[in-house]
């Protein structure tokens, strides 16, 4: 078998495809999956919460500043990044 017929067998690999999109094509395709599915927005929105909450507690022990102030600075950044408001999910009430 040539490599010319392998190569064509190939399922291209998905970040074949990515790559050809410019930086702020990406992001609007991630801004989109984000406006289009409020839970995929709220794990983006826990993980940057738990990354702020973490770097907080690095310099001080107060728990219940250090959660107040990492989701308030997730959903500040959902907001500017993504336009989407995580603070009014269903969780964020719960928190």
């Amino acid at each position: 078998m040539s490599n010319e017929q392998n190569s064509s067998d190939a399922k291209a690999h998905p970040v074949d495809t990515l790559v050809t999109l410019s930086v702020p094509d990406a992001f609007e395709v991630l801004k989109k999956a984000m406006q289009a599915d409020a839970d995929y927005a709220w794990s983006w929105h826990c993980n940057i919460a738990m990354m702020c909450h973490d770097a907080i507690l690095a310099y001080d022990d107060k728990v219940d500043f250090a959660h107040k102030v990492g989701n308030d600075s997730a959903s500040r950044f959902m907001k500017l990044c993504f336009d989407i408001d995580t603070a009014k999910h269903k969780n964020f009430t719960a928190i």
